[in-house]
Parts: structure tokens; C-alpha cells; sequence
């Protein structure tokens, strides 16, 4: 069998087919959003890309709270529940009510912060294209095997915001500014938002009559999940945030600038978690044998490894020479924290299994502990080491808690699936 026979009979496969317009159009959206990101950097300099640094973590931040846990529970409720429309109009319910709480404590932060003078608007401006992202519908997508939908979506969000971006810089009444991105950044999120949420609803028709009951069991459901997901984004943005702090905006963007190109890696590992999330979701439905629980476990982070890899290896050797081709001299001095950050994006993608794992065996209250416990301990390291090698201290922080904590993940499923009655996950 020729390798072209092996590879058409692959793509006959629904999933197949699926997954390689996932891939083609979600690594189209990388390469715009990773080749604008060198033009805005190389316009605004140092100074002016760590203030949209500073905005663009402060948006990460703010979607995680949005989101409330949503991203890797909402597959979950919908394929093991039968009311699925009604599922989906309680996660948007509770996550609108959650934004609008999020959005003012954001609005105060930024107000009483001394640091924050003088970058106010662009910092809240990208703060809001948080919001959007956390309350877009990207688990029904996954649930419909519909991502190559959202993919398309957001292809057409980020050629839109580079075009924008071109009218601002080229046109004789602006200036290149931190503000004006952040203004073309969040017009082009909340058009995508609502291109997203118009296609899921049109085949839309849930009830009203639960939907305060609806609601409170989500909230119940997803605290753990929610409370997991700040303590998972804690250790690469919290200690961003303190770098800025501790070096200025200037030493964040040489550090910002590394971490975004791990976008790439971390683009593809998030790909393959959601292309595997419905299969976990089966897989660890009650009554499926343990040994199946840990023979998926075992070979998906095996599949895990081999896609990070893939792409781990050859920017290990290439990107820091691609890096000191496309940026000014003065991003160079980041470049230290360039290969330690290849090597947290190995245990990353191992831990984006393990999470799904854990959530779907409703091991909630254990994933809340472990993800809590590693922002916690990254705080403290980072505080221990970013004094003393800056934006080096905070990689080595993310490669050592992501390491650790997936390890104990692993040993946690294996325990938990050992403990179950006969031989089914309860």
C-alpha cells in the first residue's frame, strides 16, 4: 500500500477530514496573527508593545475568570446530558453574569493602580477582547465536531484585524500607538463573537423553564473547574505581571515576545486536546472498563509528545536566529527565556490531557487542588527567582510547577481509576 492510498483512505474518515481543516485553517490563523505580531512589535518598539503586553496578559487573565472553567466542562455537560440547548443557554447565562463582575473589578484595578497612568485605555481595551473570548461558544463547536467552523471564523477575524491595522498605521491621521491596536483588536474579537454565537444559535432552541436551576447547577459544577483554571493561568501571567512590575513594560515585551511565539506550539497541542476531548468524554463515561481509563490515558499522551515535539525540536535549534533576524536588537536580550519556554511547552500539552481527564472522571475537587497548588507554588518561585534573572526566572518557574503537577496528575487518574468499585469508573 503506497503512502498516497494510505493517506486518501484516512481522509475518508469524518474525524480525519475534520481535523486536517482544523489544522490547516487553525495554523493560518497562527502564522497572521504571529507575523502581525513582529510588525506591531517592530513599529511600536519596546516600550509601546510591552503596554499592549501588558494589556493582551490582563485579557488572558479576564477570559479565564469569564470563561468560568466553560472550555473543558462544556463538552462534557452537553454530550452526557440530554438537554443540551438548555446547557448551553445556562453556561452563556452564568458566564454573562460572571463578565459583568469581572469587567468592573478590571475597570477598578486599572484605575487604582499607580503603575497603570498613562496606559489606562489600551490596557482595558485589550482587557475586553477577554471578555469575548470567554464568553464565545467554542465548547459547542467541539461538541459538534464543528471546530473547522470557528477556525474559518477566526481566520476571518485576524485578516480583518490586519487589515485595520494597515488603514491605522498607513493613515496620515494616526499615529502607531498601543491604543490604536488595541482599538482594531477588539472591533475584529467582537465581530468574530458575534459571527461565532449567530451560527451556534440557529439551530438553537432551548427552554426557559429550568434555567435558574440550570444555572445553579453549572455554577456548582464548574467552581472547582473555574477555581483550577486561575491557578493554571497563574503561573504564566500573574508572573508576567510581576516581571513588569519588578523590570518595566520594556523587559515584559523581550519576554512577551518569546512567550507568543510558544503560541505556535501551543496552538497545535490545544488543536489535538480538542480534536481528543470528545473521545475522553466517551471513554470515561460511567461504566467503561478501567483498563481501557488508563490504556486511552497512556496513549494519548503518547500521541501528546509526538506533535509537541514535532514542532518543539526544530524551534529549539531555528528560533532564536529567527528571532534576531525579525526584531530590533533590543528584543534580543529576551532570547535566554526563549528555549527554557520549548521546554514547558513539552509538559503543557501533557497537561492539557491530564486536565481533560480529570474533569471528565469528575475529578474536580482534585483538579481544583493541584491547579491551585501550582499557581501558588509558581507565585512563590517566581518571586524568588524573577528578582534575580528577570525574564528567565519566570520560564523556569512554568517548566518546573507544569512538570511537577502533571506528574502528579498521571499518578492521580491511575490511583482514582484503581480505587473504582469492580471494574468501571464510577
Amino acid at each position: 500500500m503506497t503512502i498516497k492510498s494510505i493517506l486518501s483512505k484516512l481522509l475518508r474518515t469524518p474525524v480525519a477530514r475534520i481535523a486536517a481543516g482544523l489544522f490547516f485553517l487553525n495554523y493560518l490563523q497562527a502564522a497572521i496573527t504571529f507575523l502581525l505580531n513582529l510588525w506591531v512589535a517592530n513599529l511600536l518598539g519596546e516600550s509601546g508593545y510591552g503596554v499592549l503586553s501588558m494589556g493582551l496578559v490582563a485579557a488572558t487573565l479576564l477570559s479565564t475568570v469569564v470563561n468560568f472553567g466553560s472550555d473543558t466542562t462544556l463538552v462534557r455537560d452537553l454530550t452526557h446530558s440530554q438537554a443540551r440547548d438548555d446547557i448551553l443557554l445556562a453556561s452563556i447565562t452564568l458566564r454573562s453574569i460572571v463578565s459583568i463582575v469581572a469587567v468592573l473589578g478590571c475597570v477598578a484595578w486599572l484605575a487604582l493602580d499607580p503603575s497603570m497612568d498613562g496606559i489606562f485605555l489600551p490596557v482595558l481595551l485589550c482587557s475586553l477582547t477577554g471578555v469575548a473570548t470567554g464568553l464565545s461558544p467554542k465548547g459547542w463547536y467541539d461538541f459538534r465536531y464543528r471546530m473547522h467552523t470557528q477556525a474559518a471564523i477566526a481566520c476571518f477575524e485576524k485578516l480583518l484585524y490586519g487589515v485595520l491595522l494597515v488603514v491605522f498605521f498607513y493613515s496620515k491621521s494616526f499615529q502607531a500607538s498601543p491604543l490604536g491596536v488595541a482599538s482594531c483588536l477588539l472591533a475584529t474579537r467582537v465581530l468574530g463573537f458575534a459571527l461565532q454565537w449567530g451560527i451556534a444559535s440557529k439551530s438553537w432552541s432551548p427552554s426557559k423553564t429550568q434555567l435558574k436551576e440550570n444555572v445553579r447547577w453549572l455554577f456548582y459544577e464548574n467552581i472547582w473547574v473555574f477555581g483550577a483554571a486561575l491557578g493554571n493561568v497563574a503561573a504564566p501571567y500573574i508572573n508576567q505581571l510581576a516581571l513588569a512590575r519588578q523590570d518595566g513594560v520594556e523587559d515584559l515585551a523581550q519576554f512577551f515576545i518569546c512567550f507568543q511565539i510558544m503560541a505556535v506550539v501551543q496552538l497545535m497541542q490545544q488543536l489535538f486536546a480538542r480534536l481528543l476531548a470528545p473521545r475522553i468524554a466517551e471513554v470515561t463515561q460511567d461504566g467503561s472498563p478501567v483498563h481501557m481509563v488508563r490504556s486511552r490515558l497512556i496513549r494519548f499522551l503518547g500521541y501528546s509528545s509526538v506533535a509537541s515535539l514535532s514542532l518543539i525540536v526544530p524551534l529549539f535549534f531555528v528560533g532564536p536566529y529567527f528571532i534576531r533576524f525579525a526584531l530590533p536588537e533590543e528584543f534580543h536580550e529576551g532570547l535566554g527565556a526563549f528555549r527554557i519556554l520549548l521546554m514547558w511547552c513539552v509538559a503543557y500539552g501533557l497537561g492539557l490531557v491530564t486536565n481533560q481527564f480529570l474533569i471528565c472522571l469528575r475529578l474536580n475537587r482534585y483538579f481544583f487542588s493541584l491547579s491551585v497548588s501550582k499557581g501558588v507554588l509558581a507565585i512563590l518561585l517566581g518571586q524568588l527567582l524573577i528578582p534575580r534573572f528577570g525574564g528567565n526566572g519566570v520560564a523556569a518557574t512554568l517548566v518546573i510547577c507544569s512538570t511537577l503537577f502533571v506528574a502528579l496528575q498521571v499518578c492521580l487518574i491511575w490511583n482514582k481509576t484503581a480505587a473504582a468499585s469492580g471494574s468501571a469508573v464510577q
